[in-house]
């Protein structure tokens, strides 16, 4: 009876042909595992979806002035 991890989140696996039984505490850890990581994931994606924003309303503003000045030139 063993166990083996996975590389990027350690979880614990049983390692086939070694009898190890089923534990719900090693389950329920694997799932706090994969929460967690779900968890860091969202968070960097609100960080990105953030800056993507700041991105957005800054070049809107450019184009906006360019825009302006291209009418008076134009006039």
């Amino acid at each position: 009876m063993a166990y083996t991890q996975t590389t990027r989140l350690a979880l614990k696996k049983a390692i086939p042909g070694s009898n190890q039984p089923f534990e719900t505490a090693v389950f329920n850890e694997n799932y706090d595992k994969i929460d967690a990581e779900a968890v860091a994931a969202d968070l960097r994606l609100d960080n990105l979806e953030a800056g993507l924003d700041t991105i957005n309303t800054t070049q809107t503003a450019r184009i906006t002035a360019l825009e302006a000045a291209d009418v008076a030139l134009d006039g």
